[in-house]
């Protein structure tokens, strides 16, 4: 049977010289990244994940979070996390829904708005709800 699912990460040897060819390239092995995998098994496509880092944290790809900040005050390296699962693998499980405002045009923020709304992505939160295993709808806050 064909290998139909590769985990490539950034460690040195790890992708071949030659480079990954596959139809469908997942960046990042994260929760998006694992939710669609499911969708694509048993596809025509093959599927490749591409991660930066390997199966467990790793300081080198963790320290590319850091760095500074304009605005409000963050820490941009702490709250996210690189490797299998990204950053569920330290997530609490809290989920949260779009507001109008994340996609929607905001003139003085460049290349800002999505062709969508969030009657388009209903469908999509159902999906959501039943892959991680919802009890009850999501509470707004």
């Amino acid at each position: 049977m064909e290998e139909r699912w590769r985990l490539w990460t950034c460690h040195e040897g790890d992708v071949p010289e030659e480079g990954v060819t596959c139809d469908v390239y997942l960046i990042g092995a994260g929760a998006a990244g694992i939710s669609i995998a499911p969708a694509l098994a048993g596809s025509r496509f093959s599927v490749c994940f591409l991660e930066s880092c390997g199966l467990g944290a790793e300081a080198k790809t963790q320290s590319w979070y850091e760095g500074d900040f304009t605005g409000h005050a963050m820490t941009m390296d702490v709250g996210r996390y690189r490797g299998l699962g990204g950053s569920t693998s330290k997530w609490t499980g809290r989920c949260g829904m779009l507001d109008d405002i994340d996609l929607a045009r905001r003139p003085w923020v460049p290349h800002s708005g999505w062709p969508i709304d969030l009657d388009d992505l209903e469908p999509y939160y159902k999906a959501a709800q039943l892959i991680c295993g919802f009890a009850e709808p999501w509470i707004e806050d």
